[in-house]
């Protein structure tokens, strides 16, 4: 029987994304040196791309900008979400559009727009429930992030269910 804690599977998941690289944009010179990483020099102006740990961190100390990362902000994640909500595909779909909700609900954004992305993001998820489970029978792979566990998932209980079939005795 397979089962899963989902809550360990977003960690999972969270810290894949925190791996990731990203390319940002220093706004000032400067340098510094990472236990894993080694000495990064960074020019103003001129983008480089790091982790995104460590890009976030610099962000938050105003040393870097971090490039393409416009669904931090709450307005624009609702909106790209009901947008998503008219599109077929995931061909346009941000591929960490869950981790994005997940960090704007854990943010200290204000209680309304918190409320707003929740019921967005509910509807985007029932919305995208079917599609996930669809392509569990037609694709081996799936690149949106936590999406892929579900998928994942289902295509493991599609196989095991399959599979018991072949092994009575």
């Amino acid at each position: 029987m397979i089962f899963c804690d989902f809550k360990k599977e977003f960690r999972r998941a969270y810290i894949r994304y925190l791996l990731e690289e990203v390319i940002v944009e220093p706004l000032d010179d400067f340098s510094i040196i990472t236990f894993t990483l080694g000495a990064i020099h960074f020019v103003k102006g001129e983008e480089i791309g790091i982790p995104r740990w460590l890009a976030k961190i610099l962000e938050e100390r105003g040393k870097v900008r971090i490039i393409g990362d416009e669904l931090k902000d709450p307005k624009k994640l609702i909106a790209r979400l009901i947008s998503y909500l008219k599109e077929v595909g995931t061909e346009s779909m941000n591929k960490d559009i869950y981790i994005k909700i997940y960090e704007i609900l854990k943010s200290s954004v204000e209680e309304e727009i918190k409320k707003r992305i929740l019921k967005t993001a509910k509807a985007f998820i029932e919305f995208r429930e079917p599609k996930i489970i669809t392509q569990a029978f037609e694709k081996e792979e799936h690149d949106i992030i936590w999406e892929d566990v579900l998928f994942k998932l289902i295509k493991q209980c599609l196989e095991e269910w399959s599979n018991t079939i072949f092994s009575v005795s």
